[in-house]
């Protein structure tokens, strides 16, 4: 039997979740998302809907799978979504954050304030190679109500050498050589090779970026935050000399000296030397 029915937003549902304690619930329409605060069930102003969040990628725009939870003593509400291409995904305020793809089949994890919709982190994740069927194919996520902790689960296409997640890389155990850009990949059937299944665990922290010294939210990032012999670009820290983690950039680097808040590109130069 009903108790009450509310319009949220003028699109069709494509996942949702509710919180707990079920005093809320969040849901996800292509592009958009809205949240609906069930403690006050007769209130006219019940329900928000901000977007678009993510600026759509392909055949895998928008979160794939969305999720309410306790994060720290607030209402969170996570977002895990698909891209394979660069995009920017943003928040109600409209303040925005890049997500950068490694290839093919990349995921990225966002998280937002329940009760404002105000953005509080996001970072993008995938595999080593470039290449046609390569990458992270991410198809459901959870989290711990109790611990925080947050799961996503995904199956690995043609065997990349490394897992690369937030500022944590891993070898891939099943990789095998001949699964590298259509290099004929084994049976799915064999132990190592092709579309093997693999979970990621994360656990949402308040501890500064480890090359910050501080971090105004008021004045957002200044160089002078950033520790020296370090650059801290796009959500991640670097050392002077380190290059770019992402395909297509490797030739830009950190250095510090120049610019510890944005890459160094090369020049004809720097290049001969």
């Amino acid at each position: 039997q009903a108790l009450w029915v509310k319009a949220t937003m003028p699109l069709p549902v494509g996942n949702f979740a509710v919180s707990p304690d079920a005093s809320l619930m969040a849901a996800s329409s292509g592009v958009s998302i809205a949240r609906i605060d069930f403690s006050k069930p007769y209130d006219p102003d019940l329900h928000l809907a901000w977007g678009p969040i993510d600026s759509g990628s392909g055949s895998h725009g928008g979160p794939r799978t969305i999720e309410v939870f306790n994060g720290g003593g607030n209402t969170e509400v996570l977002l895990m979504g698909q891209h394979v291409n660069d995009i920017t995904i943003a928040d109600v305020d409209g303040e925005t954050a890049n997500m950068k793809s490694f290839g093919r089949y990349d995921v990225w994890m966002a998280s937002y304030d329940a009760t404002t919709g105000a953005g509080k982190w996001a970072f993008d994740a995938g595999s080593s190679e470039v290449g046609s069927g390569t990458g992270d194919y991410c198809f459901a996520s959870g989290a711990d109500p109790v611990s925080g902790a947050m799961y996503v689960a995904c199956g690995v296409y043609d065997g990349p050498e490394r897992f690369v997640w937030g500022e944590r890389s891993r070898l891939n155990a099943f990789h095998h050589t001949a699964t590298q850009k259509g290099g004929g990949a084994p049976s799915r059937n064999t132990p190592v090779g092709d579309s093997k299944a693999f979970v990621a665990k994360l656990k949402t922290t308040t501890s500064l970026p480890s090359c910050l010294s501080s971090c105004d939210e008021a004045s957002g990032l200044q160089e002078s935050d950033v520790m020296d012999g370090y650059c801290y670009i796009e959500r991640y820290c670097y050392k002077d000399g380190d290059f770019a983690r992402y395909p297509g950039s490797h030739c830009l680097k950190c250095n510090s000296a120049v610019n510890k808040i944005g890459w160094d590109a090369p020049t004809r130069r720097s290049i001969a030397s």
